[in-house]
């Protein structure tokens, strides 16, 4: 994994969303939940999407976009603290490779 601007650390809390490894995870993830629910009997088709869809918005609006902080000892002195991890992705830089992945999976969803 590369650092970004200049920093010779990555943010631990972060860096692991890079990987092509944690992407196909993701997916095959989100596959399985949804396979898991198209199990269920008295689901058809269109309400197990419509329940992938929800599950999945709702587990990535409190995992990315709500809870703050680190779990890890960061190298930046305490300003990842007050930062969601969509803020902390690839040290903010708008338009990466990581961003665009998890801006598309949704959409696709």
């Amino acid at each position: 994994m590369k650092a970004e601007r200049g920093l010779s650390i990555n943010n631990p809390n972060e860096s692991w969303l890079e990987s092509k490894g944690t992407w196909f995870t993701y997916v095959l993830l989100i596959t399985i939940g949804h396979l898991v629910i198209l199990s269920i009997p008295f689901f058809d088709t269109p309400t197990a999407w419509t329940l992938t869809n929800t599950f999945h918005n709702l587990s990535m609006f409190i995992f990315l976009h709500y809870l703050k902080g680190t779990p890890f000892q960061t190298a930046d002195q305490g300003k990842a603290r007050r930062l969601t991890h969509w803020e902390q992705l690839n040290n903010g830089e708008q338009f990466t490779e990581t961003r665009k992945f998890f801006t598309l999976v949704p959409i696709f969803l």
